[in-house]
């Protein structure tokens, strides 16, 4: 009687070490796939930021080839969305490439100064 209710008591904290371990386990693995999935959401979204500003420079500036080069260059090394937007909608607003350039280079410099 004794050695069945030890082993009673024994399978019982197996099964519930197993079921916290699998909790953990599920816990863990989601947090994880959580952040994987925001990494993944937040790099598309900076692309399509990016892309659209581009697209924005060369439609109303008719850029030449060497131009979209160094603005792609530039434009890549910008990993905030707000500060994608704002240049947007300061793409929308200035009247010259060159307005909208002094704006890009002050965001680059905030950009790698973080």
């Amino acid at each position: 009687m004794m050695a069945t209710l030890a082993e009673k008591w024994k399978e019982e904290g197996r099964a519930e070490g197993l079921e916290k371990g699998l909790e953990r386990g599920l816990e863990k693995g989601l947090e994880k796939g959580l952040e994987e999935g925001r990494a993944e959401g937040l790099a598309k979204g900076l692309q399509a930021q990016r892309q659209i500003l581009l697209r924005l420079l060369e439609w109303r500036f008719q850029l030449a080839e060497a131009q979209r080069v160094e603005y792609r260059q530039q434009v890549a090394q910008l990993n905030d969305l707000s500060l994608l937007t704002q240049l947007i909608d300061h793409l929308l607003a200035v009247q010259t490439l060159t307005e909208f350039d002094v704006k890009l280079l002050t965001s680059l410099s905030t950009a790698n100064d973080s």
